[in-house]
């Protein structure tokens, strides 16, 4: 099994390595460029997750798309939220509960 990551002898670089390094490295660049636009005050149309509040015993958030990354879902949640549940609404539609643990 070869690590994505590393970087190939040159004698190993094939032109499939070739066009993923650079879809891999164009998808960063594009990534930061949106973060650093969204910073200036440029609305990009990107949709972000968004705390909707609590609802019973558990907070809500509303995710754009099921392939929203972990880190994006915890940085929605408020900085003082006390690990509790929280559950995940795509589309208006309730997909899962994640149990929020403290960390040991």
């Amino acid at each position: 099994m070869t690590n994505r990551f590393r970087k190939p002898r040159e004698e190993n670089i094939t032109p499939e390595h070739m066009i993923t390094e650079t879809r891999d490295r164009a998808r960063r660049i594009e990534t930061r460029l949106t973060k650093f636009m969204e910073a200036q005050g440029f609305d990009t149309g990107t949709q972000r997750s968004r705390w909707l509040g609590v609802v019973g015993d558990a907070g809500t958030i509303d995710v754009p798309t099921v392939g929203a990354s972990l880190r994006e879902i915890m940085n929605t949640l408020p900085p003082d939220w006390d690990d509790r549940d929280v559950d995940l609404i795509v589309d208006g539609k309730y997909i899962v509960t994640l149990s929020i643990q403290p960390q040991t």
